[in-house]
């Protein structure tokens, strides 16, 4: 149970690219699972920014 609330209360949903702030984005994966966490059901998103083509998580683990 401990390893599901770390996706709900340690991430950060980014609303732009982290590198150049391009608010657009595509979706290069989806439901990509964390293999560090046993036994959790969170599911992972990798986007990639349409103006510099950066690739980033979104939600993403914060800096705590």
């Amino acid at each position: 149970m401990i390893e599901e609330q770390w996706l709900k209360y340690n991430t950060e949903e980014l609303g732009a690219c982290p590198l150049c702030q391009c608010r657009q984005s595509a979706v290069l994966f989806n439901s990509l699972v964390d293999m560090m966490i046993p036994k959790s059901s969170d599911k992972w998103t990798l986007n990639k920014c349409t103006e510099c083509g950066v690739a980033y998580l979104s939600p993403r683990p914060n800096k705590e």
